[in-house]
């Protein structure tokens, strides 16, 4: 049986070890309340009680931790005392998109089958598409630029890709768990390379950082992140940095990367409201949270016929369904519970700090970058891809490229093998 927590805390930032040690804690200096509904099963702790980390270690109560003081007014931030805003509120602006162009595919249209994944470059943006498995290149224009992949084991192919990331030096890395690999193709879209890692294989999400080392999402209770060299061997492994029961299953510990450009640290959300975390070249940890607390799901205990008993989650709000950073901003396409579900993009700074918020008026898978809104928008007759600008920008954006009639644009074939 669930039962429903409810309290008023000042949002902290949280460094941790590698090995999930606490090192450090910063109370943020705005207060915001929040109600959980927590399934005892699934957390190691409630807000306010004491639990006990990895090796036994009990992590220090509210009361315990060393806390900076607050800045004299409220809802600012001191980044001297490594104070993070969190507003109890938040500052949602209505960037009036315009759209720039659209594939217009229809129902007998074979450019997509089931685009689940994209992600922003420096010149337009990548599809992965686990339908064709495939991969497909646009330009900032629209225009088709290379397609890569197909289904098989061989250099290049696909068996089950789930997730994108930039590499050093513009390549594109496929993570394909079922194949064991990252495969490496470069921004022509022309196949590299495979990186063979045990990490791949349970892994949902991936991030290359500019040391050349790759960081792969687990999400199992033993270990949640795995970091590799630059040829899959394993270096070192970490835990959620957020107390959770090992119980509690795997899912609970969802969290994808935020995709972008390579730099020293990665920066992942979690799907189910914890929040946001760095990590950092030397593997510790920084957490701190969403504007927007969320239901916590509750979990139960259900038999499957020819499974057995599996543990399903009944309630509760997803929280990050994607991130994507631009430069230093963190941005966080959020579900939540609200009337405005998953068309809030949350804005935050390379410390953790909300900025603010950005309405969406549509919603499908996203990417965004140097100012480019890239969406998937799937209807029942089709998956159709599109690229938007704030209107404000929308003169300056166009003298970039030769205007074109929006349409379906032309298939360019195999041209990335």
């Amino acid at each position: 049986m669930a039962t429903t927590v409810g309290a008023t805390m000042r949002p902290r930032v949280t460094l941790h070890s590698a090995d999930f040690a606490v090192l450090r804690v910063w109370r943020a200096a705005a207060l915001f309340g929040f109600a959980m509904s927590i399934s005892p099963t699934a957390y190691a702790q409630s807000p306010g009680s004491r639990a006990r980390a990895a090796g036994g270690r009990p992590i220090p109560h509210e009361d315990e931790r060393p806390v900076s003081s607050p800045p004299a007014t409220s809802g600012s931030a001191d980044v001297r005392r490594g104070l993070v805003q969190v507003p109890s509120q938040r500052r949602v602006i209505d960037k009036h998109w315009v759209g720039l162009w659209h594939t217009a595919g229809g129902a007998e249209d074979d450019l997509f089958g089931v685009p689940r994944e994209l992600m922003a470059t420096s010149d337009g943006v990548v599809v992965l598409d686990v339908g064709t498995l495939q991969l497909s290149a646009f330009g900032r224009d629209g225009a088709l630029r290379w397609t890569a992949g197909r289904k098989g084991n061989g250099p290049g192919e696909f068996a089950r890709p789930v997730d994108l990331a930039l590499m050093p030096g513009g390549d594109i890395a496929v993570l394909d768990p079922d194949n064991s690999r990252v495969s490496v193709f470069g921004a022509n879209g022309r196949y590299k390379r495979s990186i063979t890692s045990s990490s791949a294989v349970s892994a949902r999400s991936v991030c290359a950082t500019t040391d050349g080392r790759l960081h792969f999402l687990l999400g199992s209770p033993a270990g949640f992140l795995e970091t590799t060299s630059g040829d899959g061997k394993r270096l070192r492994a970490a835990k959620f940095p957020w107390p959770v029961a090992a119980e509690a299953g795997s899912f609970l510990r969802s969290a994808n990367f935020a995709r972008g450009a390579p730099n020293a640290e990665c920066t992942f959300s979690t799907t189910f409201g914890f929040g946001n975390a760095r990590v950092m070249p030397t593997g510790a940890m920084a957490t701190t949270p969403f504007i927007e607390s969320v239901r916590a799901p509750v979990i139960t205990a259900q038999r499957v016929k020819g499974v057995g008993l599996r543990q399903v989650v009944t309630e509760g709000d997803n929280a990050a369904l994607a991130s994507f950073q631009s430069g230093d901003t963190l941005f966080v396409n959020f579900a939540g519970s609200g009337d405005d579900k998953l068309r809030i993009l949350d804005l935050y700074d390379a410390r953790g700090r909300y900025l603010e918020s950005w309405k969406l008026p549509f919603t499908g898978f996203l990417a965004y970058r140097d100012g480019y809104l890239y969406a998937m928008l799937n209807t029942q007759e089709s998956a159709d891809l599109a690229a938007f600008v704030p209107a404000a920008d929308t003169a300056r954006i166009l003298k970039a490229f030769p205007r074109r009639k929006a349409g379906a644009p032309a298939r360019t074939g195999q041209s990335g093998r």
